[in-house]
């Protein structure tokens, strides 16, 4: 028993390592894409009088305050479609900082592949020559049934992580509601409801503590999406529901809170969407906790089932 979790061990290892490249492949190519999105916008928005630099330091309601202003000027598509961007650029120029600092992880993880490699093919070879010394007129079997069991290990990794990203995910999605609830809680949203100073910058620090979050809400999504890939390329009939809407959630996140400011109500609309979300995550875990249990008894029944050929055998 201690030999076999010294195997998954090493299974689980030298996967996490494999995902982890495969994760650093595509992190390179959002870095790219990210870099080329904030040029195009950094040069859309330098075409105006306005200071984008000072403009992105500002807080997410000043922001809208500064571009939707009163109930006569909030209709103007110009100014909506200059606030939009204006929302992009800082999501951008975030982005490209949490994939960098991500890169540099990844890069770190991917290096020890090769000793892990090493460790795990040493482990196999020594296994195979005592299967054939011991057991030399069932060898082929027990080799075959090794071998599910290894896959079985590594598909159990790979849903494991995917689990370990969704509740990242869903932790997120959590502290961000929390957030705009004390939000909504403090102060109508919207630009005819006077407020004091004090009240007004408590509301504004929440409002800009979501949007740093959905920030990192953006790059774990776009993970989770990458892990729930690999699985469904294992096993093609697995079904995510409406997950591939999470592509595009900042749009949908600041299209919210814009609705939710013109119409002058409280955050309800993006609060509704986040909340909507969560469920969608939960029925992913839910999905990937049977998943990973249905492995666990493979990998039991394979044990079983190689134990009776051994008994049968002596």
């Amino acid at each position: 028993m201690e030999k076999l979790q010294e195997l998954e061990q090493l299974i689980s290892y030298l996967k996490s390592i494999e995902m982890a490249k495969k994760h650093l492949a595509n992190v390179k190519k959002r870095l790219s894409v990210e870099r080329i999105e904030l040029q195009h916008i950094s040069r859309q928005l330098e075409e105006t009088s306005q200071d984008v630099d000072k403009l992105s330091r500002l807080s997410v309601k000043s922001l809208f305050h500064s571009f939707l202003g009163n109930k006569e000027e909030q209709y103007e598509l110009e100014k909506q479609e200059y606030l939009v961007a204006v929302l992009k650029y800082k999501e951008h120029k975030k982005t490209i900082e949490l994939l960098e600092f991500e890169q540099k992880v990844l890069e770190e993880k991917v290096q020890k592949e090769g000793e892990a490699k090493k460790q795990l093919t040493q482990y196999i070879s020594e296994r195979e020559y005592q299967i054939g010394r011991r057991y030399p007129q069932i060898k082929d079997k027990l080799l075959l049934i090794s071998k599910q069991i290894d896959e079985n290990f590594a598909y159990k990794r790979e849903v494991r992580e995917a689990m370990i990203v969704c509740l990242k995910t869903q932790e997120i999605f959590n502290q961000m509601v929390q957030k705009l609830e004390k939000a909504r809680g403090q102060t109508h949203w919207g630009p005819h409801h006077p407020i004091t100073s004090a009240t007004r910058e408590s509301n504004n620090r929440y409002l800009d503590q979501a949007s740093e979050l959905s920030y990192k809400a953006k790059q774990l999504l776009l993970e989770l999406q990458d892990e729930l890939d690999d699985i469904s390329a294992i096993k093609s009939t697995k079904r995510w529901g409406d997950f591939k809407e999470f592509q595009y959630f900042h749009d949908i996140y600041y299209d919210r809170l814009i609705s939710d400011w013109m119409i002058i109500k409280r955050i309800n609309s993006v609060l509704n969407y986040l909340k909507g979300k969560q469920h969608s995550l939960q029925r992913i875990n839910h999905t990937l906790k049977l998943e990973l249990n249905g492995t666990e008894k493979a990998i039991d029944y394979l044990n079983k089932h190689r134990e009776e050929i051994i008994v049968k055998m002596v």
